[in-house]
């Protein structure tokens, strides 16, 4: 039983009560009148039931009114105004690794580590310096020496001609003045360079940049600064790895993703790629017909933040976004379908008619739908609830 109803019933018993009260009034003033005595508490009693009969009569007529009103709401379907607006549909993948190669770097040449370059998990192109090793040479001949002796007296002088030439500068061009002091500078280290080397004794150490054979992921890295490395050695340096990265798409999902990325559509698709610190790196689309299977691109960005398991897969996500730009949501209440599937919509025109209108959605929710028409904009159309 609802509330009108309990209403309803209310009133009729309180009438029923007023009629009652009324009754017994009248005969006990009857009464009262024969017997000598004042009616005043029942003419009180009859003013009292007549208030509250008025009171329930309003109270009814707001109640009809108010039934009335519910009962146009439920019968007359509600208008609804269309506005475009910017709509994103973002959708989650899980990205896959493969390992293309895995070759390992052993040591060719005898010497001493002085410099390491690489970092492990670094992306390494080929021919770049991994790391640096001195090579000693056999005794230094009497004649390498004393070319290096002369060309040692040979700089000081020049060093010292250099000098007063800056000297003089100093008090006519300031710019000159600079330009000459740098030159002084570089011929002083060029001195100390060979100061060390005359001086270093009968044996010399040549440096030798040992540089990646190919593109790849460094793993393994264990050379380190002071290691004293033997030509042929065994022990595997470390490691470079190539990866192709990629995620798969399911076919149902694959042309919303090729319809965003065409160049006649005004909708925006966006992908990254998930990093080790949760970051968003962008990489490129790029679809290769029907296939499901998508690979991203191979930056240093993406092959640096490869998160990997024990059993060698990866813990890294793909994220795509679309964002439909000019898109007017309509609720399924407004959406009538047909047997053939076909669905439209009531419009509402600028005469008041009803003018059934068919729509093409480009993307369906639970509750609604996505349509790309700018002629619904600014259009009222019929909602059902």
């Amino acid at each position: 039983m609802n509330n009108k109803s309990v209403k309803i019933q209310q009133v009729v018993m309180t009438v029923l009560s007023v009629a009652f009260l009324v009754g017994v009034g009248y005969y006990g003033n009857k009464n009262n009148h024969q017997e000598g005595e004042e009616p005043t508490e029942v003419a009180d009693i009859e003013k009292v039931a007549d208030h509250h009969i008025e009171e329930q009569v309003a109270e009814n007529e707001v109640l009809a009114e108010e039934t009335k009103e519910e009962t146009a709401e439920v019968l007359a379907p509600s208008v609804l105004l269309l506005n475009s607006k910017y709509h994103t549909y973002t959708r989650e993948y899980v990205a896959k690794v493969k390992m293309k190669y895995n070759t390992p770097v052993k040591e060719t040449l005898e010497g001493r580590v002085v410099s390491v370059l690489a970092k492990e998990g670094q992306l390494v192109s080929d021919g770049q310096v991994m790391y640096e090793i001195e090579v000693g040479n056999l005794q230094v001949s009497k004649k390498e020496k004393d070319r290096e002796l002369s060309e040692y007296k040979s700089l000081k002088k020049d060093i010292e001609r250099a000098e007063n030439k800056m000297q003089k500068l100093a008090r006519k061009d300031t710019v000159a003045f600079l330009k000459q002091r740098q030159l002084v500078d570089d011929m002083r280290k060029d001195l100390k360079a060979l100061n060390e080397s005359i001086n270093g004794g009968d044996s010399k150490y040549t440096r030798y940049s040992i540089k990646a054979e190919r593109e790849g992921i460094v793993r393994n890295l264990s050379v380190k600064v002071g290691d004293m490395l033997s030509a042929n050695d065994k022990n595997t340096l470390y490691s470079l790895v190539g990866y192709d990265v990629y995620f798969d798409v399911p076919t149902s999902e694959l042309p919303q993703w090729k319809r965003g990325l065409s160049t006649d559509n005004a909708n925006t698709v966006v992908s990254s790629f998930e990093g080790t610190a949760g970051q968003r790196i962008a990489f490129k689309l790029n679809f290769k017909g029907d296939s499901e299977i998508v690979f991203i691109d191979r930056s240093a960005q993406v092959l640096e933040n490869l998160r990997f398991k024990e059993d060698g897969s990866i813990d890294n996500k793909i994220i795509l976004s679309i964002v439909y730009k000019d898109v007017i949501e309509i609720p399924m209440s407004a959406i009538s379908t047909d047997a053939e599937g076909k669905q439209d919509i009531t419009v509402v025109n600028t005469a008041g008619e009803d003018v059934k209108k068919s729509i093409n959605p480009i993307r369906k929710y639970a509750s609604y739908v996505l349509v790309s028409d700018s002629t619904l904009e600014g259009v009222s159309i019929r909602n059902n609830k």
